[in-house]
């Protein structure tokens, strides 16, 4: 891993053994090869049920090493978001309520961020 973040400085490097991590087919990951690098594969065979198809199975390149210029769609994960209700948000109440009360405290307050010339930005995980 050093060795990835001294040749390409300024990249996340995002080391996996799991086989079912694949950033580049998360629906909300926008993904653009950095076209001077080369990718690594591995060719693997991936079997199918029978159930599917009369194939055995198919054989795939996964990607080993590769560097991307990625970037999440927003829109997208917030048109997902907007979807939700706090009745499916599962918090202890007195957490939720103070949850809620900070979340709409936010969005209330952007003229006194704007008088303060303070980014009307805020992050909750």
């Amino acid at each position: 891993a050093d060795a990835l973040r001294r040749l390409y400085p300024g990249h996340s490097v995002v080391i996996s053994t799991d086989f079912n991590l694949n950033i580049l087919n998360h629906p909300e990951v926008v993904t653009t090869p950095v076209e001077q690098t080369p990718f690594v594969t591995n060719t693997v065979f991936v079997s199918i049920t029978r159930a599917i198809g009369t194939m055995s199975g198919v054989l795939i390149d996964h990607i080993q090493f590769g560097v991307f210029k990625a970037s999440w769609d927003v829109r997208t994960s917030w048109l997902e978001v907007q979807k939700g209700s706090w009745e499916e948000v599962i918090f202890n109440q007195d957490f939720k309520k103070a949850l809620q009360k900070d979340v709409y405290g936010f969005f209330t307050s952007e003229k006194v961020y704007k008088n303060l010339g303070i980014p009307w930005e805020r992050g909750l995980i």
